[in-house]
């Protein structure tokens, strides 16, 4: 199927999907920029992750990032795909976890929607290894942080919130609940049509 390019707050995205992720980290608030940066991997091949986010610390996606934190940001990139990644999408991705020593690259696999709905999944490439399929997306009911979860299904018991260490991680918050149904449902307007300036 292709691609239907697609116009949302101002950026136009190469796809529908990509689209529906950025409006689920905006409805999360967490902070992103698209394409921001093009890689030259070996062979000459250049590759442009979809996003880049902001970590403080591995599995971790910030609601802010402090600069007066102690802990330096970390660029998190990720590429968004409809389905599990071809050969040549997974080489990619792993080159460039290769070339970013220490630097989280994920697949995010599917609609932005709850967890271990079918055909949704994150892969996540770090020094070139592929690690376990995580699951989705957890928050801390109290304090905010949001990070991704290695659980197997839902049920699983979480950890406690490394930040504040008083709650246990969900997979359905409010936020997270109204973040995927926000993302699912929002209609995209047609992109703007340029002002052409008219002088008698």
């Amino acid at each position: 199927m292709q691609s239907i390019q697609t116009f949302y707050n101002g950026t136009y995205y190469r796809s529908r999907l990509e689209a529906r992720w950025a409006v689920f980290f905006d409805e999360m608030k967490i902070p992103f920029e698209y394409e921001p940066k093009a890689f030259k991997l070996k062979d000459k091949y250049t590759y442009i992750p979809d996003f880049c986010l902001l970590s403080s610390s591995p599995d971790t996606v910030p609601t802010q990032v402090d600069p007066h934190s102690p802990h330096q940001p970390v660029a998190v990139w990720i590429e968004v795909k409809p389905k599990n990644p071809t050969n040549k999408e997974a080489w990619k991705v792993e080159t460039l976890s290769r070339q970013l020593p220490e630097t989280e690259v994920f697949f995010f696999i599917g609609q932005p929607t709850k967890p271990f709905a079918s055909g949704h999944g994150i892969l996540k490439f770090l020094n070139g290894e592929v690690h376990p399929l995580k699951q989705g997306m957890v928050q801390c009911p109290k304090c905010g942080y949001i990070g991704i979860s290695t659980a197997t299904q839902i049920t699983d018991e979480q950890d406690f919130c490394p930040d504040c260490q008083d709650a246990t991680l969900s997979f359905e918050t409010e936020q997270l609940t109204f973040a995927y149904a926000t993302a699912q449902a929002t209609v995209f307007p047609d992109p703007p049509i340029p002002h052409e300036d008219t002088h008698e």
